[in-house]
């Protein structure tokens, strides 16, 4: 949407750049408000059609925090980088205070009312951030459907991604070529789409940082454990946590900030390799199952040739590049547990996190898993359609004779996460190594997820072969590291430059 009458381009405007436009007075927040309504207008049910935001706060309230927080940066100045700037939240995230519903894409809750605000919405608005709108995502964080496309909600549609060419594909795999990725999708695709410069979301295993390599956005999934949960969905709460994604690192460092509370971060921002050193893994040991993405020769052709020319920049600038480094394998993170992967663990735990967070919900008569299976078979036409009929993940989690007692869950889930946080440790030490990248279309998150570690993306290019698609490397650190990560990313952007775009098929749209 490049206008002739605005000062920005929102597909391509960063918050940083809107802050020192509002610093040098040429546009004011209530200006900004209004045009990235305007966008999403545009762009969500009309237009591309990309239903990434499920709501928007109403205007008049929108307008009136605009107004004040223009008011008091020209009395007293801005609170900080976020004052002023629009944002938008994941819509498992509990935003009462702005008038904002939290449905997390399922009827159940539309109409429901949330109690309080999370802390991080409370952080975020003491910060001076303007939540705008709630992004769409895969319901309930992708639980309930195993195999459901990514993006999907009852409420809020099928997320699509503003570089397909085509949109998602009628036979999609969960996490195919076409789709948005992730249960975050909808936050990826609006910072991608111009609908807000960053977006805040949730990540699990992989909610945050698939969908964002899939939408050529920074971001960052924090360690777990270091910011409070309470407020947002975390069905799963010895893996979910906070995160964000923006078109910058600067503006990504800026919000995870205020949800770290720490002023720390961004001296890290130099933009010099000098003195980190990255484990590159095998692209070939790290695919995806095609069950989830499907193969395709063209697509594999084209990563590989980003990594090599990736490679070869930061090392012309500066970064020393350990090739082929063996990070521990999804199928290893289990040993020594009966387990076949973590979800038994997961499921486990949803049975008390979902009634937990239902407990901050008036105006709704679910409040179990048990209720919120009910309520779907009830409203079969709404929650369950021909094309995603079952609730599957739900119903494991439901049925009490599924699930593992608290002293095995204490056990393996301890196990887990000593092993693969112990592996991916002597991996860094033992090549001196500030970061590990390896692609974002693999199981590197799930690693993450068992470790509790923090996790990013880096915007690599696109596949122009196959269908526009973005293509992303995720960068893994060790616990409580996040600035090894951020640190990574602000070399990397000046290092290719080209490596994000905004949307081809928006530029200039209806000009």
């Amino acid at each position: 949407m490049a206008s002739q009458s605005l000062p920005f381009d929102p597909l391509v405007a960063t918050a940083s750049d809107l802050q020192k436009l509002l610093d040098d007075g040429v546009v004011t927040s209530e200006g900004l408000v209004n045009v990235y309504l305007a966008q999403i207008e545009k762009h969500n049910h009309h237009g591309m059609k990309l239903n990434a935001v499920i709501s928007t706060t109403p205007r008049d309230t929108l307008l009136t925090i605009a107004r004040g927080l223009d008011q008091e940066r020209r009395v007293r100045g801005k609170r900080g980088p976020l004052h002023g700037i629009p944002i938008i939240l994941k819509d498992s995230i509990c935003t009462p205070s702005v008038g904002l519903p939290t449905t997390c894409g399922s009827y159940a809750l539309v109409g429901a009312t949330a109690i309080r605000d999370a802390t991080v919405t409370t952080r975020l608005v003491q910060a001076g951030a303007i939540i705008i709108a709630k992004a769409n995502l895969s319901e309930w964080s992708n639980f309930k459907q195993r195999m459901m496309t990514s993006g999907w909600s009852a409420v809020g549609g099928q997320t699509q991604s503003p570089y397909v060419r085509g949109g998602v594909l009628r036979n999609a795999t969960p996490l195919g070529h076409s789709t948005p990725a992730g249960s975050s999708s909808g936050s990826a695709v609006s910072v991608a789409a111009g609908f807000a410069p960053v977006s805040v979301a949730t990540e699990s295993d992989g909610s945050i940082v698939y969908p964002a390599g899939r939408a050529a956005v920074y971001a960052l999934k924090l360690t777990v454990g270091t910011v409070p949960m309470d407020g947002c969905q975390a069905n799963a709460q010895w893996l979910t946590t906070l995160g964000a994604m923006a078109k910058s690192p600067l503006d990504l460092t800026d919000t995870v900030s205020v949800l770290l509370r720490t002023n720390d971060l961004s001296r890290h921002l130099t933009g010099s390799w000098a003195g980190i050193r990255v484990g590159f893994v095998d692209l070939s040991e790290w695919r995806h199952n095609p069950i989830w993405v499907e193969h395709h020769e063209e697509f594999f052709r084209r990563q590989e040739e980003l990594v090599e020319d990736a490679i070869h920049k930061i090392t012309a600038n500066g970064a020393t590049v350990i090739r082929d480094v063996d990070l521990i394998k999804p199928a290893q993170i289990v040993a020594g547990t009966p387990l076949p992967d973590i979800r038994p663990l997961s499921a486990y735990q949803a049975r008390a996190g979902f009634a937990h967070f239902m407990s901050n919900f008036e105006g709704t008569t679910v409040r179990t898993l048990d209720d919120l299976v009910r309520f779907n078979l009830y409203h079969a036409e709404l929650e369950l359609p021909p094309e995603y009929p079952t609730q599957e993940s739900i119903l494991a989690a439901a049925n009490p004779h599924n699930k593992l007692t608290p002293e095995a869950f204490a056990q393996y889930s301890t196990t887990i996460r000593s092993t693969t946080a112990h592996a991916v440790t002597s991996l860094l030490t033992q090549h001196s190594l500030t970061v590990i990248i390896g692609p974002t279309d693999s199981r590197m998150a799930g690693i993450a997820a068992a470790a509790g570690l923090p996790i990013g993306n880096v915007p690599m290019g696109f596949a122009e072969g196959l269908n526009g698609r973005a293509i992303g490397l995720s960068v893994l650190a060790g616990a409580g590291n996040e600035k090894d990560i951020l640190r990574v990313m602000a070399a990397w952007e000046r290092s290719l430059p080209g490596a994000r775009e905004a949307p081809p098929l928006m530029v200039g749209w209806g000009q």
